[in-house]
């Protein structure tokens, strides 16, 4: 994705702070940049397998905080 495409997808993100966070991540080796934008290494994909679980795990969550709060 390019940087535009990055930051269309994440709207509350300033461009500053997307900027520095895909600085950040090319830096460390798990994004790379190519001739189509901005890509996972292998490295970057490796973790995003660990971590995926985590996106849903997050979203029930919160929704349980929110059903908690609803009850109270």
């Amino acid at each position: 994705m390019t940087s535009r495409q990055i930051q269309h997808n994440c709207e509350k993100v300033s461009p500053t702070v997307l900027n520095k966070r895909l600085k950040e991540l090319t830096s460390s080796g798990l994004v790379a940049r190519g001739n189509t934008g901005y890509q996972l290494t292998v490295a970057g994909a490796e973790l995003f397998v660990i971590l995926k679980p985590f996106g849903a795990w997050s979203i029930r969550w919160a929704e349980s905080l929110s059903s908690n709060e609803a009850e109270q």
